[in-house]
């Protein structure tokens, strides 16, 4: 199976269920499509200032963080408060999971639960994942 038939089998409707891997990688979806975006957001605000000091060039960044991306594109919507909190869960699930004792398996599905429900949101909220999907995949994320 090539990548984008794996990709568009994530979104296969039989996949019902919350499970950790899924909600990993739905979350790994959202981040990637929110760390582009920021990039963009950064290039344009770069050329409006690159005028105004012309004679101080930085180096363009073709890196940035889940964290560092949201706060660029927050106040632009995108449900961006949502996608924030994903991020933080995710961060407790991935960093924590093995450190953290309260992380028992009834926590752990408690979140996985609430990142699904999130996702759900997003998916069916956020412009800027919606675009994405139906440019790049043919994807509705509304019917996700």
């Amino acid at each position: 199976m090539d990548h984008l038939a794996w990709i568009k089998k994530q979104f296969d409707r039989t996949r019902t269920t919350a499970c950790y891997r899924n909600v990993l990688i739905h979350t790994s979806f959202v981040e990637t499509i929110v760390k582009a975006e920021a990039l963009l957001e950064l290039s344009k605000q770069r050329q409006k200032t690159k005028k105004k000091r012309s004679a101080k060039r930085k180096k363009t960044r073709n890196e940035i963080g889940f964290a560092d991306a949201i706060g660029v594109l927050r106040g632009k919507g995108h449900a961006m408060y949502e996608i924030d909190q994903l991020r933080a869960m995710r961060n407790v699930i991935i960093h924590e999971l093995l450190k953290n004792e309260k992380l028992g398996e009834p926590l752990i599905r408690t979140t996985i639960e609430e990142m699904r429900v999130l996702l759900k949101h997003i998916y069916d909220s956020s412009s800027l994942v919606q675009g994405y999907f139906l440019k790049e995949h043919q994807i509705d994320t509304g019917r996700f």
